[in-house]
């Protein structure tokens, strides 16, 4: 259909709108979040290892604390640099 467009198309249109409200979407009014699947994809471009793919998203899909407590512990457990990319992922902005 002409002038339909991709859900993705719209949240970044979203996102770039919100950019521009010069400073209303910051804190103490707003608060960082980020997209699980970017993260999954990013963690996949960093390391290469698919099968820790997965567990990266399940920390960012975690219901509880204990819950992500324990999938990090196993992120961690596998090697501590990949906890270390996750912990610096709110740094770098």
């Amino acid at each position: 259909m002409v002038g339909t467009r991709a859900p993705w198309e719209r949240s970044h249109r979203t996102i770039l709108s919100q950019t521009r409200t010069h400073g209303d979407w910051q804190p103490p009014r707003a608060w960082w979040m980020f997209c699980i699947r970017h993260i999954g994809s990013n963690f996949l471009r960093a390391f290469k290892v698919p099968h820790l793919q997965k567990l990266d998203v399940n920390i960012g899909y975690s219901r509880t604390v204990e819950e992500y407590n324990i999938n990090y512990k196993r992120l961690e457990e596998r090697e501590e640099a990949y906890a270390r990319w996750c912990d610096a992922i709110g740094l770098k902005h």
